[in-house]
């Protein structure tokens, strides 16, 4: 989820009874272990996207990759904290810091898997990426809650925090209800146009718990179903799942076989969930370009769009990976 989400999470455990005997130093330590996996964040800063759309939600947001972290933060927050002015944070155990960096920890990996991104909890022994799809990256609803949970912790105490964090679920659970039934509408709506395709997901759209985008396998193409269930309403869209422009198609096929060889393509095909590919011909070279139709959900934005140029033999000349692209205007 977004920083702000994550570090107020952080400060939410600290005012229940696992925070409330450490006082101050909980508040410190569990808002920046609530952040803490994030620190893959500086691939992108560092070594550029590509690099970024493969490192991030690996290794810091894995279960082994906590046992790593975790004690090395926490024996730098309590060599920090001991260092501390007199009087100015009481300075809890090695233990209790320890047991308040995980609980921020894993709230972190926790509020990432409930989004649609995917983590890897399982790396380096798995490369699949969970995502349990019940909440956009944004959730204002989430975050009040959790607001609302520190004012009520600091106001009455560690019961009314934990009240909170049972909250937090409870809103989770109706989540995920109103997503089942926001799949069984898509599935009518194209059952009622006649069409046939398999179900393949659903992942939720900004704003509201009440609005979801909904994808299905037509063979060739994909369906995206957008449902809005407090409306009532269920709109189509087609995808084809491949085009090409100035070649035949036992060009594009040739072009294509090679372009998937290339370890460029193997990190993004691994990413993306509902790829949509297209290829140009661009004089003497070509141009092919990738998105993830799981993030179709803003009007008028394609993110996650990679761009390949190739010369006329076919080698790569230039990669480009943006997160949040403009549609052309006409493009589907």
């Amino acid at each position: 989820m977004d920083p702000v989400t994550h570090i107020l999470s952080g400060v939410l455990w600290s005012r229940t009874a696992l925070g409330a005997r450490a006082g101050r130093a909980a508040l410190i330590v569990t808002a920046v272990a609530a952040e803490l996996p994030d620190i893959d964040y500086l691939t992108l800063r560092f070594a550029g996207p590509l690099a970024y759309l493969k490192y991030h939600r690996g290794f810091t947001h894995s279960l082994a990759g906590s046992l790593v972290v975790v004690p090395l933060y926490a024996l730098t927050a309590r060599f920090l904290l001991a260092r501390l002015p007199p009087g100015s944070a009481a300075v809890p155990s090695l233990a209790s810091v320890t047991a308040l960096a995980f609980t921020g920890y894993y709230t972190h990996m926790a509020l990432d898997v409930i989004t649609s991104y995917g983590t890897e909890l399982l790396y380096p022994l798995s490369g699949r990426r969970y995502a349990l799809d019940l909440v956009f990256i944004i959730d204002p609803i989430l975050t009040a809650v959790i607001v609302a949970g520190i004012w009520a912790g600091r106001r009455a105490g560690p019961r009314a925090a934990a009240l909170f964090v049972a909250l937090a679920v409870s809103y989770l659970v109706f989540v995920h209800s109103v997503k089942e039934a926001a799949m069984a509408a898509a599935a009518a709506a194209l059952d009622d146009r006649g069409v046939e395709a398999e179900l393949l997901d659903a992942v939720p759209m900004p704003l509201s718990p009440f609005r979801w985008s909904v994808f299905f396998d037509g063979g060739d193409e994909f369906l995206q179903v957008k449902v809005d269930e407090a409306r009532g309403t269920a709109a189509v869209e087609r995808f084809g799942k491949e085009g090409f422009s100035g070649m035949d198609e036992g060009e594009f096929r040739s072009l294509m076989a090679g372009v998937r060889s290339l370890d460029v393509a193997g990190v993004y095909l691994r990413f993306a969930r509902h790829p949509i590919v297209r290829a140009f011909r661009r004089g003497e070279g070509y141009e092919v370009e990738y998105y993830d139709l799981r993030f179709n959900l803003v009007e008028g934005r394609r993110p996650f769009l990679l761009r390949l140029r190739l010369d006329g033999r076919r080698e790569l000349r230039d990669v480009v990976l943006t997160f949040h692209t403009l549609k052309a205007e006409g493009e589907d």
